[in-house]
């Protein structure tokens, strides 16, 4: 391995664009590059939009695009479009490709050591950033040119692999989201003129009277994943400590997040607890609505759409209580309700294992990165 430093054989490409005069369509601000990934899959249209003078910075297919503020949140990825981004995001290429080879950038800038190196040698106060001087004086050993090409090939065929699986996972959402349309038409228009109750009515706020003791379940947003409502965690304390301003819950409830409708956060709980006070203990009418069907209709983008709508607040948006209330929610028969939830139990477990890939072949990435360089 030879030891360089990143200004020897990285260059920072310094192409100006007018943002009102460009011929490029696409740009890409902090928000669409996702923390360690090393693929930027997002963008935003130039024409039309709100982005700043700051905007001048013009990128390539190829380009990697390393967002120098907040570096814990590790944003550095290859992009395979031209456009422009914020002179916030420093625009990065191979100074020689007979040294570096440019697809093997991401796996020394995806490297923990070089996380490590901008946190520890960070800039600014409550906005935290790397300059480009902090970024040069990075030092590590380079493997030779074979050795790139042989990593860089194996980490890119890992990394197809994983976005398969994950094309995989989407398209199993947009099946089962069309089985619901098939069996019960449009959420928000009624299309199939099914029986509708208000929500107050069908599944109204009430929280559990079971009396609790000893160490007890405590829920919180942190701990529940968007769109699957998935627990990440379970925390237990003592009933004694917890706080006053939760809401005490049982296995009979769905939990419905007011807070930031947009994240998507429904959970069917499998036991007693307490829960932030920012979840909804609804309690649907057994006779009338399953529970989990419930939240498959919370969950359904129609609705999500519906409470993003019906929301207030700018940073933190709360959905209208005296709305949801009175959303008139679809009544199937029981029957009808309880064979979609059989596909959709079927679909999770589908999902399951694709998501078990994507765990394996996120494991063989970290380590290909991990093997890329070492720092010195």
């Amino acid at each position: 391995m030879e030891r360089v430093r990143f200004e020897d054989i990285v260059t920072r490409v310094n192409t100006k664009e007018d943002r009102f005069n460009t011929d490029k369509i696409y740009y890409v601000g902090g928000e669409h590059i996702e923390s360690n990934d090393i693929k930027v899959h997002q963008r935003g249209i130039i024409k039309g939009s709100t982005i700043g003078p700051m905007f001048y910075c013009g990128f390539k297919a190829g380009d990697v695009l390393f967002v120098t503020r907040n570096p814990h949140l590790r944003k550095c990825a290859l992009v395979d479009f031209d456009g422009i981004c914020s002179e916030k995001t420093f625009v990065l290429g191979t100074k020689d490709s007979s040294r570096l080879l440019q697809e093997y950038l991401p796996l020394i800038m995806q490297n923990d050591d070089f996380w490590a190196y901008c946190e520890e040698n960070k800039s600014g106060g409550v906005n935290f950033f790397v300059n480009w001087s902090t970024l040069a004086n990075y030092e590590f050993e380079l493997p030779s040119l074979d050795e790139q090409r042989v990593l860089a090939d194996k980490l890119w065929a890992a990394y197809e692999v994983k976005e398969s699986y994950k094309n995989l996972l989407a398209q199993t959402d947009k099946l089962l989201h069309a089985q619901f349309e098939k069996m019960f038409g449009n959420l928000l228009t009624n299309s199939l003129n099914l029986p509708t109750q208000k929500m107050s009515e069908v599944a109204p706020e009430i929280p559990s009277s079971k009396e609790q003791s000893g160490q007890v379940w405590q829920l919180n947003l942190d701990m529940i994943e968007s769109k699957s409502g998935k627990i990440i965690s379970k925390v237990y304390i003592d009933k004694d400590d917890v706080s006053s301003s939760t809401t005490a819950f049982d296995a009979t409830n769905v939990l419905y997040s007011k807070l930031r409708p947009n994240l998507n956060k429904v959970v069917v709980p499998d036991e007693s607890g307490y829960c932030t006070t920012e979840l909804l203990p609804l309690k649907p009418n057994a006779k009338l609505l399953d529970r989990v069907f419930l939240a498959t209709l919370l969950r359904n983008e129609e609705f999500v759409q519906w409470a993003i709508n019906h929301s207030a607040g700018t940073k933190m948006p709360r959905v209208s209580l005296s709305a949801f209330r009175e959303f008139r929610i679809i009544v199937p028969p029981m029957e009808k309700q309880l064979e979609f939830v059989r596909i959709a139990e079927q679909a999770e477990q589908t999902k399951a294992s694709l998501n078990k890939g994507i765990e394996a072949i996120e494991a063989v990435i970290r380590s290909l990165i991990a093997e890329g360089t070492t720092k010195v």
